[in-house]
Order: C-alpha cells, then structure tokens, then sequence
C-alpha cells in the first residue's frame, strides 16, 4: 500500500510530495515493513492542503527533499507488485 499527500490537489506539473507512507505486505499478507517519511518541498504548502492534512510549512523544515527519499523508496518497491 502507498499513500501520498501532496501539495496539490490535482495531477499539475506544480504539485509536489510532502510526505509518503508505504507497507509492504508478504504472500499472506502479513506487514512486513513499513516506511514514511515528510517529504520538503521547494514551495509552500497551499492553505487547502493544510487544512485537508493538518502538514504545514514548519512541520517540513527538517525533511529531507525527494531526491533523498525516492532512492530507498524506489529499491523497496523493486520487482513488488503496485
């Protein structure tokens, strides 16, 4: 399962990740591992994406960017089926 929030609400080329969530499940479907992380975006947070998921600009300032997240993310993801 992955789920993302993003700093837009629609599909545009402006949008960005602020934060994703994955578990990886096995055969069973049992969890085997989790991964999340805040996500800091070059722009600010829109006030309609603060409202909908309580992430504002501060609770970002720490995170890593995207470039940082996708490497592990992408190799967890490796051969699974999405």
């Amino acid at each position: 399962m992955i789920d993302f929030e993003t700093t837009g609400l629609a599909t545009d080329a402006f949008a960005e990740p602020i934060e994703v969530g994955v578990v990886l499940l096995d055969a069973r479907r049992d969890e085997m591992t989790t991964l999340e992380s805040a996500i800091r975006p070059r722009g600010r947070v829109p006030r309609v994406v603060r409202a909908l998921t309580g992430i504002d600009d501060d609770d970002l300032l720490e995170a890593p960017r995207i470039e940082q997240v996708a490497p592990p993310l992408a190799a967890a993801l490796e051969g699974r089926l999405l």
